[in-house]
């Protein structure tokens, strides 16, 4: 378990900084849409509508692309958070298994897992 705070606290810096350029992104879409909204009339009269759409999509889509890189890193974080006792249970037994002379009896395994269950709350 120790092992995979290093591992959680890259994601989490990584999340952080992805976090900040999402919302440098959406401040950057409603700069555009504010602009536009208090331009209207002059966007009309000219007939940007086709020029300053396609500056809102670029903008709406760079921001879902570090929307979409954020909610993948928060699910990776939680699958890792939620796997995390599974797999320490898990080495713990292989690890037993190689170094150890003696067998794998069922009251030391599950005294084993009712530790880690305890760990794990």
């Amino acid at each position: 378990l120790v092992l995979l705070i290093p591992l959680q606290n890259c994601m989490m810096g990584s999340l952080k900084k992805l976090t900040a350029e999402a919302s440098a992104a959406s401040d950057q879409r409603i700069k555009l849409i504010t602009e536009i909204v208090h331009g209207v009339q002059v966007v009309k009269l000219q007939a940007w509508e086709p020029l300053f759409a396609e500056r809102v999509e670029k903008a709406r889509a760079h921001e879902l692309k570090m929307r979409r890189r954020i909610a993948f890193l928060q699910g990776t974080n939680a699958a890792i958070t939620e796997s995390a006792a599974v797999l320490c249970t898990l080495v713990t037994f292989i690890t037993y298994g190689l170094v150890s002379n003696q067998p794998l009896t069922p009251g030391k395994a599950f005294s084993t897992l009712a530790l880690f269950n305890i760990l794990r709350m």
